[in-house]
């Protein structure tokens, strides 16, 4: 996808391109979904043993009112922002879509949360990361064409010459020698500076023991490698980590796979008749492990972030 995305950032398309990008979208949630759900699934039995049942969902409203539900004995800080919640849910960005699924018990309590972040998302992170990578290397060759031109005297001397400073057309000139480079390949992108790591993101809800529980069972489970450990405090509380977890055997996901119904791609353009072939193409080239980021956190905190001042839709804005 990255490949892709800086051909195109280089004015460089291939026939093929969007049939790769939506198969990429398509093969990408089948491939991994399983994984994820066997995770989620291991975390939280090291603590319930019971049934566990996941749900699929896509408002954002439908998220708040499974915690209001699962609220059965509130703190007083938790009543207070549930019954904020319950008079002013315009305030609460409703309607926002999402690709989120509802694990809880059988009492209803609350065990985790997934959440897959939309395409727009993703690009909109991306963009900004690029934009700002590509602002940097416009504002340093306008530097240098403002440095170079003529001056009068009694000009200010080139190191005093800004950007803001610079007439339209230095800036402008600058813009197209930074496109020229991209298309050249003088200029690239580095994936490492624009990898998203959150795209598949798995939140555990419990008490401050079972987290511990559950943290510490990480290290035995052997399709998983957690690193980069960060505790967030403040509005509210966590711990992130970014966890890579291994696909099974080409094999293993086949048989999984066999007999899918590919409909849903059908209103992508993708010929139905050559997915199954394609599919075995490409999960012999992808890569064995994807990245997800895991939070342990208490239902308190997962209340102070949906209803609280850590609410996150306020800010990402």
């Amino acid at each position: 996808m990255f490949d892709v995305a800086a051909r195109w950032l280089a004015d460089r398309l291939e026939p093929e391109d969007g049939r790769v990008v939506t198969e990429i979208f398509a093969f990408e949630r089948a491939i991994t979904a399983p994984v994820v759900r066997r995770f989620v699934a291991d975390l939280c039995r090291t603590c319930h043993r019971g049934d566990l049942y996941m749900e699929r969902i896509s408002s954002k409203d439908q998220v708040r009112e499974a915690i209001v539900a699962a609220a059965a004995h509130p703190s007083t800080r938790v009543a207070e922002l549930i019954d904020w919640y319950r008079q002013l849910p315009e305030e609460f960005f409703p309607r926002t879509p999402v690709r989120m699924s509802l694990v809880t018990l059988r009492n209803g309590r609350l065990a985790a949360i997934v959440r897959r972040k939309r395409i727009r998302r993703i690009a909109d992170k991306v963009s900004r990361r690029i934009a700002g990578q590509l602002s940097g290397e416009i504002d340093f060759v306008a530097r240098a064409l403002a440095a170079s031109r003529p001056r009068h005297q009694g000009t200010d001397p080139p190191s005093t010459v800004a950007p803001p400073g610079t007439p339209a057309a230095v800036g402008g000139a600058a813009e197209r020698l930074v496109a020229d480079r991209i298309r050249s390949g003088r200029i690239t992108l580095d994936p490492e500076k624009n990898r998203v790591d959150d795209v598949i993101g798995v939140k555990v809800i419990g008490t401050r023991g079972e987290l511990e529980v559950i943290e510490a069972s990480l290290d035995n489970l052997d399709y998983t490698w957690a690193f980069h450990r960060e505790v967030h405090a403040g509005a509210y509380e966590g711990i992130h980590y970014l966890v890579d977890l291994e696909l099974p055997s080409n094999e293993e996901i086949l048989r999984n796979m066999a007999g899918i119904d590919w409909s849903f791609a059908s209103g992508r353009g993708l010929q139905l008749e050559d997915l199954d072939g394609r599919f075995r193409a490409y999960i012999e080239s992808c890569r064995r492990t994807f990245r997800v980021e895991l939070i342990l956190t208490s239902f308190e905190d997962l209340v102070e972030s949906e209803f609280g001042v850590g609410i996150h839709e306020q800010r990402i804005l």
